[in-house]
């Protein structure tokens, strides 16, 4: 196995020098600020791809153990997952295309609406934030007893610190990106 893997080293490094180089290149022609908007731009893609190559990691196994049998059946069986595939692209692609603009509608309104009720009730604001987030908390641990048919509340035994992380990255990335942003072009 180790002989097998071995020639792929270089190339997932060179692969890594590849991808990071443009960040370089951009900083040194360009300058950091185009080079932090690259930086944030290239969040949305790169997802698309790392799914792509998720489904392409499974499709390589699938595709080997299905590889027995009536040939008219595998030409089935792989058109039927490509379009599927084909399909998922266009549906995740068109969804990021979505988010992204709403992202920058989100920031070409946010900083106006948010820094005129600073300006007035900045005490007032941080009561709000506070009260919405605990709010918040409270619907995602009681939320579950008002469903149709009625589930235990959460608890410490159902707290996951795995998906406490990825949810906080979840939500704390748009936030992020809106920083990096703002700075990138002051």
């Amino acid at each position: 196995m180790l002989a097998y893997s071995v020639p792929f080293i270089p190339t997932a490094i060179f692969w890594w020098i590849t991808g990071v180089s443009g960040r370089y290149m951009i900083s040194g022609f360009l300058g950091s600020a185009s080079n932090g908007i690259y930086s944030v731009s290239s969040k949305l893609p790169s997802m698309l791809t790392m799914l792509s190559t998720v489904f392409m990691d499974a499709w390589q196994l699938s595709a080997g153990t299905e590889s027995s049998g009536d040939k008219n059946e595998h030409r089935r069986f792989y058109s039927h997952i490509w379009s599927l595939f084909q399909a998922g692209v266009i549906i995740c692609a068109a969804l990021m295309i979505a988010l992204a603009f709403g992202i920058a509608a989100g920031l070409a309104v946010s900083p106006h609406i948010l820094k005129r009720l600073m300006e007035r009730d900045m005490g007032a604001v941080m009561y709000m934030v506070i009260g919405m987030m605990v709010g918040s908390l409270y619907a995602i641990v009681v939320g579950s007893t008002t469903l149709k048919v009625p589930q235990p509340a959460m608890t410490f035994a159902d707290f996951s610190i795995v998906w406490f992380i990825i949810g906080a990255a979840a939500v704390l990335t748009p936030c992020v990106c809106a920083l990096t942003l703002s700075l990138a072009t002051r």
